[in-house]
């Protein structure tokens, strides 16, 4: 998916099983708390782990894998 980081103002594709329920009306995504998330991070799509950040995420576009 693409998503909006609200926070720091900028797109970026976001695996799926980065997401996280809200009972806000925001949506959220959790991150690994790197200085920068390079692309082979979003590759490995890896499960969130309990040290990473939370961000508010704006949903802008979703894809499936072929």
């Amino acid at each position: 998916m693409i998503g909006f980081l609200k926070k720091k103002n900028t797109y970026s594709v976001i695996p799926v099983s980065w997401l996280i329920n809200s009972k806000e009306e925001c949506l959220n995504c959790s991150g690994p708390n790197a200085r920068r998330v390079t692309r082979m991070l979003i590759m490995k799509d890896d499960n969130p782990s309990s040290k990473w950040t939370t961000h508010p995420v704006k949903l802008i576009e979703v894809f499936s894998k072929l």
